[in-house]
This record gives structure tokens, sequence and C-alpha cells, in this order.
């Protein structure tokens, strides 16, 4: 879909993507600035040119703490920008109470999928992982209210099965 936008303030003209400027079509996701030199016997055009980030339109994953819904305990915590990228945690809920970060990761989103790259990998807690088994990337499917960590079995050591990769939104956090 090209969307055109024109905007002519003084001798400013701004123009969108699908635009043509003169002979030359503006490329999406770029942005044009031209001024019109009318002070010379034959006016002339300058332009100078800038491209933008796409905007990703497709659905995020959702913000908040997802569950595992068993009794292993493992929580993930994620945010999701605009921009297709995310970040967040991998954290694992004790029976006392208490809490600790598994790892962190960054990642990217579109479409359903989100492929994340954990970070800091903290080394305290019995949940805590051996940093050379967590993958380098790590495939994540999401939907609606629920996610799904690629063969977590391999890298969250209290987890027995695939079916515990499964997560489910949980509005309270």
């Amino acid at each position: 879909m090209k969307r055109t936008v024109i905007l002519a303030v003084g001798g400013v003209i701004l123009a969108g993507a699908g635009v043509v400027f003169g002979r030359y079509v503006i490329p999406d996701n770029t942005v044009v600035a031209a001024t019109r030199n009318a002070d010379t016997a034959s006016p002339s055009f300058s332009a100078t040119t800038s491209t933008v980030p796409p905007v990703n339109t497709s659905r995020a994953p959702q913000n908040g703490t997802y569950s595992d819904g068993t009794e292993v305990n493992y929580f993930v915590s994620l945010t999701s920008q605009a921009s297709g990228t995310l970040d967040g945690s991998v954290q694992f809920a004790y029976q006392d109470g208490q809490t600790s970060v598994v790892f962190t990761f960054t990642g990217t989103w579109q479409d359903g999928i989100a492929t994340l790259t954990p970070g800091s990998i903290p080394q305290t807690g019995s949940a805590s992982q051996d940093p050379a088994t967590v993958p380098s990337t790590i495939s994540m499917q999401y939907a609606q209210s629920s996610l799904d960590l690629g063969e977590c079995t391999a890298y969250l050591h209290f987890v027995e099965s695939e079916s515990q990769c499964q997560f489910t939104f949980s509005p309270s956090g």
C-alpha cells in the first residue's frame, strides 16, 4: 500500500512514499524535503532525503507476565515495542516466594514468531543455567495470550516435557 503525503510550508515541500518528484519516484520509507529557488531567472528545486524505519503493523506479543501454569514455576516477563523489538526475562519462582532471573533477553517479533537473544545469565539459585546450555538464539511462537518457548527442555533444567514450554498471559503479573 502506498501513501502519499505532501506538505507545503512556505517555500519547503515535504513529500512521503510513492510521490513522483519531478521525474523521480520517492521510495517507501523515505522523506524528502525540497526547496524551490525562485530568486533566479530559471527557478530550480533542491532536495534532501532521509530514510525512516518502517513501523511493524503486525500483532505484537502482549506486554506483561506469562506463567507456565505448572508446578515447575517458570515465568516470562516481556515488553514489546511497535518497532518490532522486545526485551524481557525468564525467571523462576521458588516455593518460598523468592524469584530468580534465569536469563534476560532482547529480540525481534513479527507475525506470531519472535527470535530471542539471551543476554545476562546470572549464576544464582538452583534454577540458574550453565551459560553453555542456553542457545544463542531462541525461537518463540506467540498468540493473543500465550507463548511457546522453543525446545526449552534443553535450557530450562526443571522442565521435563515440551508441554511445559507453553506459557499463558497472567493479567495479575
